[in-house]
């Protein structure tokens, strides 16, 4: 039974994101006001006041070009504040909490700002939100009759308000041959993930990428997007979200020779984290939750293998090099980012003290170690000097030992 007011992080995402975008009358007015006061105030005491004060005589050019810049701020300011006032607004009620909101009629797609559900709103304002079910995977969508084309948060297919899958090129499933959307992340008929429809809308590559301009934040993750399509994914959806993403990095594996790709590795291994938080506290009997948990475990265990092969490979390098009596490997700093913040880490802290009273999933190997790497930052901050890595080289000999006890064909 799904609680539409749990706070994964997740749906805190959802939240501080419809939060953020001020899809109010209320908000837009006051953030109008606050544009008008600083516009009228800021120059005059950034500029103007300190040149008089200090005595310095400002060329009459100088004060023409000032005040047009000055009187143009104003006036854009003064259009943002009467456009909040005039700008025509609608009422939506979310489905799932049943919270009630005036929004500026122009916004199509609406976060719920207490729990985050998506709502898809047309152009007439006086149409009212029905239920419509994915005709691929049955995901129940609040949408308006005249919305159009849209992308079901769960299995990422183009469908319509009316409960159509809009016309698009087919695939065989590789696993059963049965014919299916183009864009689909799973065949209905077998439960095979399909990587190419998976990456069509998820791109790790473009993830890494903002998260390294945004910080140790596991909310970067869907915001540099420009519309949340994916605010409308159930517990179902989660979980067909989590096993594409660990089927992904299974597939990268085999072929890291860069370590900052183990770094997207662990980025997304975070994103299949918290897409199981969501499930957790959705869904918790789901019987599908045990067999993905062994299975990120077992990821893991591969991304920490592929993480100590890298490492021991450039200290061999260095050796041969004859770089002195303990060779510390260099990388730039960009490139450890990720292995630095440990996302996964945070991502699963957030999970273990619900799957460890999860029947079925016996803890795999245990509590998962952080802060494995010891790094110094050099060259003014743009590399960085692994100085140990024992702390890796004990975390997957563990994780080495837990799979030899427990073999993938037990792990569901």
């Amino acid at each position: 039974m799904e609680n539409p007011t749990a706070k994964s992080l997740f749906r805190t995402e959802m939240i501080d994101y419809a939060r953020s975008r001020n899809p109010t009358q209320r908000k837009g007015l006051k953030a109008g006001l606050i544009f008008l006061a600083f516009a009228i105030v800021a120059p005059l005491l950034l500029i103007e006041l300190p040149l008089v004060a200090a005595g310095i005589v400002v060329f009459e050019t100088m004060r023409v070009a000032f005040y047009i810049c000055w009187f143009a701020l104003v006036a854009a300011a003064i259009v943002v504040t009467v456009r909040s006032i005039v700008r025509p607004t609608r009422r939506v009620t979310c489905w799932k909490c049943n919270y009630g909101q005036d929004i500026f009629a122009d916004i199509r797609k609406y976060v719920c700002t207490e729990c985050g559900n998506l709502t898809l709103l047309g152009n007439d304002k006086m149409l009212v939100p029905q239920l419509s079910d994915c005709p691929y995977c049955g995901l129940r969508t609040a949408v308006t009759s005249d919305y159009g084309i849209f992308v079901c948060s769960n299995c990422g297919v183009s469908r319509d308000s009316e409960k159509a899958v809009a016309p698009q090129l087919e695939r065989p499933c590789p696993r059963c041959g049965t014919r299916l959307p183009n864009e689909a992340f799973f065949c209905s008929s077998c439960s095979q993930t399909i990587l190419a429809g998976f990456h069509r809308r998820v791109d790790f590559a473009f993830l890494e990428r903002l998260y390294l301009r945004l910080g140790n934040d596991l909310r970067y993750m869907r915001w540099g997007q420009t519309e949340p399509w994916d605010a409308g994914r159930d517990a179902s959806g989660h979980l067909i979200y989590a096993r594409a993403i660990l089927d992904s990095i299974e597939s990268v594996l085999p072929k890291a020779e860069k370590i900052n790709v183990l770094g997207r590795c662990l980025l997304a291994l975070a994103n299949a984290l918290v897409a199981v938080e969501d499930v957790l506290l959705d869904s918790p009997n789901n019987s599908m939750l045990p067999g993905v948990l062994h299975r990120v475990d077992e990821i893991y265990s591969g991304v920490l293998a592929a993480e100590l092969r890298l490492l021991d490979l450039e200290v061999d390098v260095s050796s041969r090099l004859d770089v002195g009596s303990a060779p510390k490997p260099k990388y730039p700093l960009v490139d450890l980012r990720v292995l630095i913040d440990e996302p996964h880490i945070t991502a699963r802290k957030r999970i273990e003290n619900r799957i460890s009273k999860l029947d079925g999933y016996s803890g795999g190997p245990g509590s998962w170690q952080e802060r494995l790497l010891k790094v110094t930052v050099v060259d003014e901050g743009k590399a960085g000097i692994i100085e140990d890595f024992s702390k890796v080289r004990d975390e997957a000999q563990r994780f080495t030992d837990w799979r030899l006890h427990h073999p993938a064909t037990e792990l569901g």
